[in-house]
C-alpha cells in the first residue's frame, strides 16, 4: 500500500536538488540582499560581490521554476 503524500496517493514528486525547498531559495536571496547592503555600506567589495552572486543564484532558481510551471499549462 502506498503512503499518501500531502493527502494524495501517488503524487508526483519533483526532483531533489539543493534548492528544492522554497524557504531555502528565500533565505539565499535574503542573505544575498543583506550582503549587498553590507558591502555597499561598509565599502567591502568581497561581501558585495558574494551578495550579488547569491541574489543571481536565487533569481535563476526562481526563473527556472516559473518556466517549468508555465510549460505545464
Amino acid at each position: 500500500m502506498d503512503n499518501p503524500i500531502n493527502g494524495k496517493e501517488n503524487a508526483p514528486q519533483e526532483p531533489r536538488t539543493f534548492f528544492s525547498p522554497k524557504w531555502l531559495v528565500a533565505v539565499v536571496c535574503a542573505t544575498g540582499v543583506g550582503c549587498v547592503a553590507y558591502g555597499m555600506s561598509f565599502n567591502n567589495n568581497v561581501v558585495f560581490v558574494l551578495g550579488l552572486a547569491l541574489v543571481v543564484a536565487g533569481y535563476l532558481v526562481i526563473r527556472k521554476r516559473l518556466k517549468e510551471s508555465l510549460r505545464g499549462h
